[in-house]
């Protein structure tokens, strides 16, 4: 189934914000030490950067149409705009109407289930045609993501609840068997989930640690589908994830995500048939 650069450190020859908290400036006088930026900052901060260090027209350069893939294709059929089913979804994505103009309007890696935004990473999953069985469970709603201060192979998924409307689905995704702990893009996947590990890096240290959005289309590729082969394969936005627990020790990684937009999938056809419902 189914990298961003790392960041630049300043030249220690250089002092970055002018003289230290208490120095005299020039004139004598104090100088107040430069303002930390929030969270929301240094996202923005970050995805510039990407977009800055990507190539001219390719997907990293573009943030993800998440408004619209939200409010317009939650739950829905991405149809084929005339340049294939993935580079459909993808230039929906990454420029939203644009994308029924039929062009290709960004370049990205036609293979790769992980695609790189400048804000976000968005997970392309086949529903049975992988080498990986991506597993479909579901738990309560709104339970805490699970962390551990010691190895993070040996946190603890939390408990299979019964199929329901009012429980999540969470879903067993593993990575590419190259990917590695220390990857760049394991750390984007990674960065809201670390953040509340107490031996995590702090945000500061870490371009990568600012928080990435990540989001999920899949699509149906079983001749058991409706319509059998002779059916297109047409990817489904399943809005976004949220990371519960992953297993950095098993090979390939493997991950357990929420569907943080269970409640309002469940209520669709095209999600229903993706997680073998009626």
């Amino acid at each position: 189934m189914a990298g961003m650069d790392a960041p630049l450190a300043p030249d220690k020859a250089t002092r970055i914000g002018g003289p230290g908290p208490g120095s005299p400036s020039s004139s004598g006088s104090p100088v107040e030490p430069p303002r930390v930026p929030s969270a929301e900052e240094a996202d923005a901060i970050a995805s510039a950067r990407a977009a800055e260090t990507a190539p001219v027209g390719s997907l990293r350069s573009k943030r993800l149409q998440l408004q619209t893939l939200q409010t317009a294709w939650l739950g829905k059929l991405v149809p084929n705009f005339g340049q294939g089913f993935k580079a459909s979804a993808v230039t929906l994505a990454a420029c939203g109407a644009q994308a029924a103009s039929g062009r290709q309007l960004v370049r990205f890696s036609k293979y790769s289930g992980i695609q790189e935004f400048a804000d976000s990473v968005v997970l392309f999953v086949n529903v049975g045609g992988d080498s990986y069985a991506n597993l479909f469970e579901f738990a309560p709603p709104h339970a805490a993501p699970t962390t551990a201060a010691a190895a993070p192979s040996a946190s603890v998924p939390p408990p299979p609840g019964a199929r329901s409307a009012a429980n999540d689905v969470v879903l067993t995704w593993f990575a590419r068997p190259r990917d590695r702990p220390d990857s760049p893009i394991i750390a984007r996947l990674t960065s809201q989930y670390l953040a509340g590990r107490s031996d995590a890096k702090p945000q500061a240290e870490s371009e990568s640690a600012a928080a990435t959005t990540v989001g999920l289309f899949m699509r149906d590729t079983r001749d058991s589908r409706p319509g059998g082969k002779s059916s297109p394969p047409l990817y489904v936005w399943c809005g976004t994830l949220q990371l519960l627990v992953v297993d950095f020790a098993a090979s390939p990684m493997r991950f357990r995500w929420r569907l943080q937009d269970s409640k309002e999938l469940q209520t669709s056809e095209h999600f229903q048939q993706l997680i073998g419902g009626d």
